[in-house]
């Protein structure tokens, strides 16, 4: 048997590469294991601090963070995200914060609507990781003031792309209220691509944004903000979403970033004025214009037609005048909703209405004349609003043709003649509101094919006949309102069928009979279906003569609580000769 020769490593180079190798891969799971290990500890520090131990169950010591509640890792190891969202932390953000901000690999956090107070300095007086990009913070207790904000993102935290403190608001009726607060900023400096501050009742002139070439989302609605914007955010040229509503400002519209826009929503302002000719320059990649609810005059420009890519556009809620800008309008090939309600538009509906494919309101202007009958080729209309106009003429026939219409509302026009039997042929159809015209003839019977009507609104027409015993069978009704017409005849029981009517108004008819005692147990109930997402207002009359709405339940999108006694209580309506005044009661 030969001896074994000694093997000499240190003169084989593979096997000095595979020791190097070697030792390599234990040092970096060593150190992997080290940072789980101390990834662990911190997220246990944040639950110790809670006032629930019942929170986070599977927060355990000695266990892989990864696998812990709204965590998410990189390589199974290190956090690099956490998500805590509607969890009912309770906890102070100092607290919280000082542990989170030092995991070395957090990219992004999340504590939305999870009960924290505290002052948002808390973040400031810890430097985050440099890998932190998102941090949301919205909905919650928070307050302190935000004039540390530029040194929070270049400072303490550089890395920041994503900042949201939306919905910490508190009362700002005094210098000594909390909340979060705008104090003697004159510019903001910073590095962010996303902003959000909406709802935090921030009452000053707006700041200037500075060096702001990063930001392309800016959301600083619903808050107090008032006075002009001047130049404040010229400087931010790639901003693809800015919203200034819901707050005070005023003067004209003011010169916004072009080249990159996309959303730009100014409405529930105070702006006067005109719509600047040189919008048009930053509606290049424009998709969504909203300037409702200001004090906007003249008229409609010629050159907001260059703006192609345009989807939706509300006007609505100004003192536009003139007449329907169509010429202008139908050059937005892709241009989906158009509500231009609330204003002083004159004339007629023209035929080339047809063009614009996606109408969706044109209700409470001063249109006269014809509902043209070439409405009827708009194919993908959803929503036809005309009422609140001086229309006249006869509903066309060819809505009928409209297979996706939704909502049916012309009430108080002039319109007179029969309800036209082809409706029946909008499957889809959901709202039928008519009230307030001088119709006609019966309720057309093919309606008993429209399964979907939710509302059915006739009042204060001239309808006469019996009222359909088939409206039973409308398992989706919730309205019915056939007040103040000719109808003759007993209540049909089979109105009882109808299990989701929370609504029926049939006075001032020639009716005889009892209300059908199965809907009784309904009464005063909301159908969901119905309302979500929607606010209603209920009209009662205040001892004027020719309150005609009195009694009627109307939808109105997107008012505001802060402007119900503004809009519907200090201003009146003149219409029809008749003044109108607008008691909000929400349901």
């Amino acid at each position: 048997m030969k001896d074994m020769k000694p093997l000499h490593i240190s003169h084989n180079p593979f096997f000095s590469l595979l020791l190097l190798a070697a030792s390599f891969s234990l040092q970096a799971s060593s150190s992997s294991l080290t940072g789980s290990f101390k990834d662990t500890q911190q997220l246990l520090n944040v639950k110790a601090t809670l006032p629930n131990s019942t929170l986070l169950p599977n927060w355990l010591p000695n266990q892989n963070p990864c696998n812990f509640t709204g965590v998410s890792c990189k390589d199974d190891t290190l956090v690099s995200s956490l998500d805590l969202s509607y969890t009912p932390l309770d906890s102070d953000l100092r607290s919280v914060s000082s542990f989170l901000l030092t995991l070395d690999q957090l990219e992004s956090l999340s504590l939305k609507s999870t009960n924290l107070t505290g002052t948002v300095s808390a973040f400031s007086a810890s430097r985050c990781g440099a890998l932190l990009l998102d941090v949301d913070l919205s909905s919650n207790a928070l307050e302190g003031s935000l004039t540390d904000l530029s040194s929070f993102t270049s400072t303490s935290c550089s890395s920041l792309k994503s900042l949201n403190l939306s919905a910490n608001s508190l009362d700002f009726s005094n210098t000594n209220s909390t909340g979060l607060q705008l104090n003697s900023i004159e510019s903001l400096d910073f590095s962010l691509e996303f902003l959000d501050l909406s709802s935090n009742n921030f009452s000053t002139e707006i700041p200037s944004f500075g060096d702001c070439l990063s930001l392309q989302h800016l959301d600083i609605s619903s808050n107090k903000f008032h006075g002009e914007i001047g130049n404040a955010l010229v400087a931010c040229q790639r901003l693809a979403l800015l919203d200034l509503s819901s707050n005070q400002f005023s003067g004209p519209i003011p010169s916004v970033p072009t080249g990159k826009l996309q959303y730009l929503s100014l409405s529930g302002n105070d702006f006067q004025g005109g719509i600047p000719l040189g919008i048009a320059d930053a509606c290049l990649k424009l998709l969504h214009l909203d300037l409702s609810y200001n004090n906007l005059s003249g008229s409609v420009p010629s050159n907001l037609g260059t703006c192609s890519s345009l989807e939706y556009i509300n006007l609505s809620r100004n003192e536009f005048s003139g007449g329907l800008p169509i010429e202008t309008l139908i050059k937005m090939s892709n241009l989906k909703k158009l509500v231009l309600s609330y204003n002083s538009f004159i004339g007629g509906l023209p035929d080339s209405l047809s063009k614009m494919t996606n109408l969706e309101s044109l209700d409470n202007n001063l249109f006269t004349g014809l509902i043209p009958e070439s409405v009827g080729n708009c194919s993908q209309l959803i929503s036809l609003d005309l009422s609140f106009n001086f229309l006249t003429g006869t509903i066309p026939a060819r809505l009928g043709s409209l297979s996706n219409l939704q909502d049916l509302i012309m009430w108080l026009n002039l319109l007179h003649g029969e309800i036209p039997q082809e409706l029946m042929n909008i499957r889809t159809l959901e709202n039928l509101i008519l009230d307030f015209n001088g119709l006609t003839g019966t309720i057309p019977s093919g309606l008993r094919h429209c399964t979907n009507l939710k509302w059915i609104s006739l009042s204060n027409n001239r309808l006469s006949g019996e009222i359909p015993s088939w409206i039973g069978q409308l398992s989706n009704l919730a309205i019915l309102k056939l007040s103040n017409n000719s109808f003759y005849g007993r209540i049909p029981p089979e109105l009882g069928d109808c299990r989701s009517l929370i609504w029926l108004d049939l006075n001032t008819n020639r009716l005889n009979g009892a209300i059908p005692p199965a809907l009784f147990k309904q009464s005063g109930k909301i159908v969901v279906a119905l309302v979500t997402g929607k606010t209603f207002v209920y009209i009662k009359a205040d001892g004027s003569k020719e309150c005609h709405g009195a009694g009627n339940l109307l939808e109105f999108a997107g008012v505001r609580l802060a402007q119900l006694k503004q809009n519907f209580q200090q201003k009146s309506l003149q219409l029809h000769q008749s003044v109108w005044r607008y008691h909000p009661t929400h349901l």
